[in-house]
């Protein structure tokens, strides 16, 4: 929800500069970039949700679209209780997506950049978990982990492994685990990690050297823990109390975290539990390993970013982040965040359309390929669309050929 303005203004984003790092993106992170020198398809969904595949084909990226580029793919998994769909585009060529048979997304899948392609992981049926990867086609969905998955489960990737947490057992017994794919397939994915509390989905990415996990406890404070080779620790601030000074997070308002170079080795998005749930954020400082104070993320008191949903965020370029949310108005929303040698400095917060657009769950951001300084999937009654940011600003919503359901998540390579 935008608090406190009638019409919510054009978005005045500073241009992000596209540079050929690594990816990260939004609750599900690819490799961190490195640091720099200086310092939806026209399917209609059935009333029960349920995936109503196309043929596989697609449409090109859009009338202002590169025809081809050298090099860079977009990837999208996306699907509902009753299957689960794939679909990429190569090089700004045609959007290419089909079915993946076996399938599922109970929950928002989680994809990243992974190899010589790409690894998703989703909540299947049965709330069982799955895994399906992609070089040249999306493969068979792979069941492994722990049974009785509760929750979307979150992945990064820290060097050359990716890294699995999510919420999975029976009754009192359910905690989260983590597991951890190599290259050559996952491990059992059943460590525990360590205290970490309740259900709802939590935020994951490098951390330094380390795996960093962030969530919005149960009672509404701010968690983050470190797993440093194999020891989970949680983090104590300066008042000698585990979490994060000052930050109360509303628990379903799954927090976001990102990994960044310079003064910040992380940054956490959170929706403070608040009345209006404004967006805000604190880093940890990459020296001292000590977060900093809470700060909202556009600090205007008559139109800022609020939200009751999952945030998702991703790094675009070296200074840039891409924060999406979905508004209790069921419209989607985006704010762009420019790093300082100090602090961030968020724009106000804008629709992802003209008019802005109802979408099904929190929209996804990634990093842009082929000339877009960034890109942003989501769904709308079922119909997945991407639109991409170019400068400053967003080009018109254009259809995902091939993959379909309300739940969405993307990649770029």
């Amino acid at each position: 929800m935008l608090v406190g303005a009638a019409l919510v203004p054009a978005a005045v984003l500073i241009a992000c500069a596209t540079d050929n790092g690594d990816n990260v993106y939004g609750d599900q992170f690819g490799p961190t970039p490195q640091r720099p020198d200086a310092t939806a398809d026209r399917s209609s969904p059935e009333d029960d949700g349920s995936v109503q595949p196309e043929e596989e084909g697609g449409t090109d990226g859009g009338p202002d679209a590169p025809s081809s580029c050298a090099d860079g793919m977009i990837a999208v998994l996306a699907g509902s209780a009753s299957g689960l769909t794939g679909a990429v585009q190569d090089r700004g060529g045609a959007w290419k997506g089909a079915p993946i048979p076996g399938g599922a997304a109970l929950s928002t899948p989680a994809l990243v950049a992974f190899g010589s392609g790409f690894l998703g992981v989703t909540r299947g049926a049965g709330n069982t978990l799955q895994s399906t990867t992609y070089t040249s086609a999306w493969s068979a969905p792979a069941t492994f982990g722990v049974a009785g998955v509760k929750t979307a489960p979150s992945l990064t990737v820290v060097g050359t492994k990716a890294h699995v947490v999510y919420s999975a057992g029976a009754g009192a017994a359910a905690n989260f685990v983590h597991g951890i794919n190599a290259g050559s397939g996952w491990d059992g994915a059943s460590e525990p990690v360590g205290s970490a509390m309740g259900v709802a989905p939590v935020g994951l990415a490098q951390a330094g050297a380390d795996l960093g996990f962030a969530q919005a406890g149960t009672n509404n404070g701010l968690y983050f823990l470190a797993r440093a080779g194999t020891t989970w620790t949680s983090y104590v601030g300066p008042d000698g109390i585990e979490g994060i000074d000052g930050a109360g997070a509303a628990e379903l308002a799954s927090p976001a975290l990102v990994s960044v170079d310079g003064k910040f080795d992380v940054v956490l998005v959170y929706a403070d539990k608040d009345g209006v749930n404004k967006l805000r954020w604190v880093g940890r400082d990459a020296t001292s390993k000590t977060f900093t104070a809470p700060a909202d993320v556009n600090g205007s008191n008559t139109n800022y970013a609020s939200t009751l949903e999952p945030i998702a965020i991703a790094r675009v370029s070296p200074f840039t982040l891409l924060a999406t949310f979905r508004g209790t108005d069921g419209k989607g929303y985006y704010v762009s965040g420019t790093l300082s040698p100090t602090t961030i400095n968020w724009t106000s917060p804008a629709p992802l359309a003209t008019g802005g657009v109802a979408v099904d769950e929190t929209p996804r951001p990634a990093k842009g390929v082929c000339g877009d300084d960034g890109v942003i999937a989501f769904a709308s009654a079922g119909q997945v669309k991407l639109v991409r940011l170019r400068g400053s600003a967003l080009t018109a919503p254009e259809p995902v050929t091939g993959a379909s359901g309300a739940r969405v998540a993307i990649a770029t390579r």
